[in-house]
């Protein structure tokens, strides 16, 4: 009776570990990993007001030589996306996408490290409020099942722009992220339930930031993600 009892106990705890996966996945995509420290705080342009009074300076000077020198970094790029952060830079010529895709990066991981710590004050400056809804319904899940996650971001390999758009005053980005995660999930008593400690698997992660244009927040928010 005592075998019996034991492996029906397994089974359980297995099936409990699989609802909780869903509906992580549900609410960050494929992935499932912890990140190196990353660097603090939200991210946008390196000075607000400087940013803001370059942008301001641009219009009332009017179109000069140099006008389109700043849409160079797109070339290369999708039309559509081409033609949305071409869209994003005339309205707001202080954007810089180099520098907005490290931020992004540096976001990605802090929300990730915060979601899987558990810590909804850390990664709530960085997101909207619908996102930040689902984040606390899955840590709350999380918690309420007594299991916590011991994952590891191994590498980010790849990051890209998929979209790009300006609607109306409002800039949205979509940004691809590839990255080699380790997963581990315990329960109460520490026992592993899902994962391995030694092999990482290749996630997806499709994530849309925003921000107004005519802000003076010039820092950008997660609206929407799911899995590539």
């Amino acid at each position: 009776m005592s075998d019996n009892f034991e492996i029906i106990e397994i089974i359980v705890w297995a099936m409990f570990a699989g609802f909780i996966f869903l509906r992580l996945r549900s609410v960050l995509g494929r992935r499932t990993g912890n990140e190196r420290p990353p660097q603090a705080g939200r991210f946008g342009r390196q000075s607000a007001g400087s940013g803001d009074q370059s942008a301001s300076d641009a219009d009332q000077q009017g179109a000069g030589p140099d006008e389109d020198a700043g849409i160079g970094d797109f070339k290369g790029l999708a039309p559509q996306v081409r033609q949305g952060l071409e869209a994003i830079w005339r309205r707001d010529k202080a954007f810089d996408l180099e520098r907005f895709m490290d931020g992004a990066k540096n976001a990605y991981e802090v929300i990730l490290e915060g979601f899987w710590a558990g810590d909804k004050d850390d990664i709530r400056p960085f997101i909207g409020d619908d996102i930040f809804a689902q984040f606390s319904s899955a840590i709350e899940a999380r918690e309420k099942g007594g299991l916590t996650v011991e994952n590891k971001l191994v590498e980010t390999t790849d990051i890209s722009v998929d979209d790009a758009r300006l609607e109306g005053d409002v800039a949205e980005i979509t940004l691809r992220f590839v990255s080699d995660i380790i997963s581990i999930t315990r329960n109460r008593e520490g026992e592993l339930v899902e994962g391995n400690m030694s092999d990482a698997v290749k996630v997806t992660d499709i994530w849309t930031f925003a921000k107004g244009t005519r802000s003076s927040d010039p820092n950008w928010t997660l609206i929407a993600t799911r899995a590539g």
